[in-house]
Order: C-alpha cells, then sequence, then structure tokens
C-alpha cells in the first residue's frame, strides 16, 4: 500500500498512479472500546479488511480530548499505526 493519495480529475489515485476506489467502515470510539467494552478492535480491524474494506474511520466522541490529556497518543495512534502496517487507510 503506498500512503499517499491525491486526486485526479474524479478518482483517488494512489502513489504508483493508479486508481483506488475507497471502500470504508466506521469502528466504535476507541475510548469506550478499550474502557467500557473491553474489546480488541484490532480484530475486527483485519475482518474489515477480509472482506474487502481498505479505510477505517475512528470516531473521536466530542469533547473527549479535553477530558483524555493522552487520547490520541492512547487510543488513536495505536489504530492508526495498526492500520497502515495491515495496508488499510485511516
Amino acid at each position: 500500500m503506498d500512503k499517499k493519495l491525491r486526486i485526479s480529475q474524479n478518482s483517488f489515485m494512489d502513489g504508483k498512479n493508479r486508481k483506488i476506489v475507497l471502500r470504508g467502515f466506521s469502528i466504535a470510539d476507541p475510548f469506550r472500546i478499550q474502557n467500557k467494552d473491553q474489546h480488541d478492535i484490532r480484530k475486527d480491524i483485519l475482518k474489515i479488511k477480509g472482506i474487502g474494506g481498505n479505510i477505517i474511520r475512528i470516531p473521536i466522541m466530542s469533547g473527549l480530548w479535553e477530558e483524555v490529556p493522552d487520547l490520541l497518543e492512547k487510543y488513536i495512534d495505536p489504530i492508526v499505526k495498526f492500520c497502515g502496517d495491515n495496508g488499510l487507510y485511516c
């Protein structure tokens, strides 16, 4: 996966100038998943990839970044890295 995307006319193109169709899925809020549900979202991300998904949307609950100072580093960054390591956009 080439991580850089650009738009050419009405299409997304990867860094090798290949047209790419984004097939996206949204996951649940990572803070809730880890703290309330105690669920390993990585399994879901791999299932999404297995059915043809290539981009993951990570929601962030409004205002949570004010309540949880390390929200990005602790909850968001690991998911973004996992997606990238597994060939998914995020």
